[in-house]
């Protein structure tokens, strides 16, 4: 892997605020039903999809992990990822980025990588929104715990993670020889 330039940095930064842009629009169905992370199911392709292309465009291990971290801070004043002023968002979202980025950093296929990242990504998320929730005492999170914690729902989220992360690295094999991806991987 080369080292971190600002090109990389600015990458992977632009990737967690064109997450937040493309998702917040399903955000609204959190408003509707009142459940945290309803929106989830909907965002889950757009969401994994930019982070295997954050991972595999940047090639740098951090990359996932600074993109979810942008999206958490972007995300706090909207439904995204929990109710507005859940500064929490920020550390389960780069939470998330380092347990992509650590898959990706032992796992010698990018192809692998890509579909286990992100289908564990999906689940580890539910988990950990959840346990920060209740510790926090968050609105509606044992709502949302019945809802996502069930076996179904998290073999959908991994399911739609493993599918998503697989896609994202379909869309990466068409465009890994364009100028820009060469020059933001130098």
């Amino acid at each position: 892997m080369s080292k971190w330039t600002l090109t990389k940095l600015i990458v992977s930064g632009s990737l967690g605020v064109l997450t937040v842009v493309l998702t917040l629009p399903a955000s609204a169905l959190v408003a509707f039903t009142g459940i945290p992370l309803m929106g989830g199911f909907i965002n889950l392709f757009i969401d994994r999809i930019l982070d295997t292309l954050t991972a595999l465009s940047v090639n740098k291990f951090g990359s996932v992990t600074l993109k979810r971290t942008i999206l958490g801070i972007v995300a706090i004043p909207t439904l995204l990822l929990g109710p507005p002023g859940f500064v929490a968002k920020v550390i389960i979202s780069a939470s998330n980025g380092l347990i992509i980025d650590l898959i990706y950093l032992f796992v010698k296929s990018k192809k692998i990588a890509a579909i286990l990242s992100n289908g564990i990504g999906a689940v580890a998320f539910a988990f950990t929104f959840v346990y920060l929730g209740r510790i926090l005492k968050m609105p509606g999170i044992e709502e949302t715990a019945e809802f996502f914690l069930n076996p179904l729902l998290l073999s959908v989220s991994f399911i739609g993670g493993c599918l998503s992360g697989y896609l994202g690295w379909l869309i990466f094999e068409k465009i890994k020889k364009t100028n820009i991806v060469r020059r933001i991987q130098r």
